[in-house]
């Protein structure tokens, strides 16, 4: 099985990225879930909606902080759709490298075959 230079390259890079995404992906969900709990706790009219519920009944939410909760809402949202779109992205760059794969694997394996689902 021979590889050009650019295809052994190509290898490489996806070897180390899979190597150091155990470390960097396992970091990203501590950081998340820490965010998370904390603004649960600490910020809870961002982050906990049965506060927001309570404070709601009880109209124990001020006048500014409800108006300022208005303005971020779309923002919010916006940022949840850009974030949406970024990991569709991502997966079709996923797939794009998984075709590469493929490519590569065809071509050096010529009896199997990779055309039907």
């Amino acid at each position: 099985m021979q590889l050009n230079d650019e295809e052994q390259r190509f290898l490489a890079k996806r070897a180390r990225l899979v190597k150091t995404w155990r470390f960097v992906g396992a970091i990203l969900i501590v950081m998340l879930i820490g965010l998370g709990m904390w603004l649960f706790f600490s910020k809870p009219l961002l982050a906990n909606p049965f506060v927001v519920l309570t404070r709601l009944k009880s109209d124990s939410i001020p006048e500014s902080t409800m108006a300022l909760m208005a303005g971020i809402l779309p923002v919010v949202v916006l940022m949840c759709i850009f974030l949406a779109v970024t990991i569709v992205l991502f997966a079709f760059s996923a797939f794009s490298n998984e075709k590469k794969y493929l490519t590569l694997i065809q071509r050096e394996s010529h009896d199997i075959s990779f055309a039907h689902p």
